[in-house]
């Protein structure tokens, strides 16, 4: 090998690894972003051409991918707001209270004010909180039972508010997965990780699941972590 035949293939590699980390760093850059909740920055990432396909729909060049995270997700999550807000985080609590319910086997009412102020750390509206109550003992009556019932925390709930929750739950399973698409909310999310379990046996062909803000992974990840316990 010449000296020149040396040169081009170091030039080579060096191209190789230079594209690798740009690739990376375009990711680690969305991720970012996102998490943030700086849509502009996540439109500005996007070649002119591009296309997203997210949960069934297709947005394709600069304007259509505007419209889902500048218009759709700027509208639901930071109400317009480019950027992160005080007070406020994109996370969802129920991914975060689950395991609360393995240190409080012998205690449904510590496990219900534990979920209650883990879901606080992010999420000022008490709906969140009484979906992580309900999702926190449903696992662990899971986990003691093996079976798998939302209903068991409605007693731990506030007195005007076990009638309201029955009703949510009552809806989720008689409902499709893909008909709770309020994104983002803690209520819904919950509502459809019950459908999901609860039509499991004897779900409809063509039901092409939950379409809601948490991703698809995590509503997996939600029904999971009941359906695992049983």
């Amino acid at each position: 090998m010449t000296a020149e035949d040396r040169i081009a293939e170091l030039e080579n590699r060096l191209g190789l690894v230079e594209d690798a980390l740009a690739i990376r760093n375009l990711q680690h850059a969305y991720g970012y972003y996102l998490d943030k909740c700086y849509y502009d920055e996540v439109v500005d990432l996007f070649d002119p051409d591009g296309e997203v396909v997210f949960i069934g729909g297709v947005y394709r060049g600069r304007a259509g991918i505007a419209r889902l995270y500048t218009g759709r997700f700027r509208s639901r999550f930071t109400d317009g707001h480019n950027g992160p807000q005080h007070g406020r985080l994109l996370d969802h609590p129920m991914l975060r209270t689950a395991p609360v319910a393995l240190a409080y086997l012998d205690d449904p009412a510590g496990l219900a004010e534990a979920a209650m102020a883990v879901s606080a750390l992010t999420h000022f509206d008490p709906s969140a909180g009484e979906a992580c109550v309900l999702w926190s003992l449903a696992i662990r009556h899971a986990v003691l039972t093996g079976e798998l019932n939302p209903r068991v925390g409605l007693e731990y709930l506030p007195a005007d508010q076990r009638g309201v929750w029955a009703d949510r739950l009552d809806a989720a399973e008689r409902l499709r997965p893909s008909d709770f698409s309020n994104n983002g909310w803690v209520v819904e999310a919950l509502q459809a990780a019950w459908c999901a379990i609860a039509r499991t046996p004897y779900s409809l062909p063509g039901d092409d699941g939950p379409k809601i803000g948490v991703s698809q992974a995590d509503l997996i990840r939600l029904a999971s972590e009941i359906a695992g316990c049983a």
